[in-house]
């Protein structure tokens, strides 16, 4: 037998075996996720996806999955809980052309416009998601945090489901459990049209007092207006698949909704999202 080549074979056998078991390592440290960049979409379609992402995910049809959109006209969304009259000028909406869909998830009423929107649905059992909502909600508003530190953008958590920098919203989310199945979703503002906010959001006005939109500016902020040269929604985008990544632990591999996905999101657009009956539920 030839000894130096017995050798040199063995040492090409532990090299590949080294390499597998590099690759299986990182497999099960950082599993994949599906990552959808699904544009910009209308408002009963988007709040359609997320749903319809929830429920294939709940029946095990679909891989965790971290979706970021945009609205391709200006829309408010409000919180299931809220009621659509005390929360939306709908006259000054509809002059303003802005349109409004109320949500499955809670939280308060949001104008989304210059934004990178993200949902998060993955199942109670996932390992990396805490039981408890408000540690999950902090998790997962570490991806955001990570990305946009990334871009030069020095953010915060601030409980009970915001992103801050000095003290501004820049971020904010709302998670609902369904079918043991976690949905959190929320925007990362790039600019914010505050004069549109106030003559829309009645609670925004309230909470202002009357004040001018240059007031509502200590509390609400785009990242633009933290960074030198001007963010895109395709480079916040590149920045919160790696935030997300580097905090939950996982890769991000690109991929689209299946058939019964968006058939199903194309069916609770037409006989949810758009109707009277849900958006004027309350």
């Amino acid at each position: 037998m030839n000894y130096g080549k017995w050798r040199r074979g063995e040492k090409h056998k532990n090299l590949v075996n080294a390499l597998i078991s590099e690759e299986v390592m990182a497999a099960i440290v950082r599993p994949e996720w599906r990552l959808l960049l699904t544009g910009f979409g209308n408002s009963y379609m988007n709040m359609g996806i997320d749903e319809s992402i929830l429920i294939h995910r709940s029946r095990g049809e679909n891989a965790p999955t971290i979706r970021l959109y945009g609205w391709s006209t200006p829309t408010v969304s409000i919180g299931y809980f809220q009621r659509l009259g005390e929360e939306v000028d709908l006259d000054k909406a509809m002059q303003l052309g802005v349109g409004y869909v109320r949500r499955i998830s809670g939280g308060g009423s949001v104008l989304h416009e210059h934004e990178v929107t993200y949902s998060i649905v993955v199942s109670e059992m996932d390992p990396r998601i805490p039981s408890d909502i408000q540690e999950s909600i902090q998790l997962i508003c570490g991806g955001i945090i990570r990305g946009l530190r990334e871009l030069g953008v020095d953010a915060e958590f601030k409980p009970v489901n915001d992103v801050v920098v000095g003290g501004r919203k820049v971020s904010g989310s709302a998670q609902t459990r369904k079918f043991q199945t976690v949905l959190q979703h929320g925007t990362v503002l790039l600019d914010v049209d505050r004069p549109k906010a106030l003559s829309i959001l009645k609670n925004v006005a309230k909470t202002m007092k009357g004040r001018f939109s240059d007031e509502l500016r200590e509390h609400i902020a785009g990242i633009n207006e933290y960074v030198r040269e001007g963010v895109s929604f395709q480079s916040l985008n590149e920045a919160l698949v790696r935030g997300f990544e580097e905090e939950l632990g996982i890769k991000l591999v690109k991929g689209a909704l299946s058939v019964s996905e968006n058939d199903l999101a194309a069916k609770l657009s037409a006989s949810k999202y758009s109707t009277r009956e849900w958006n004027h539920l309350r």
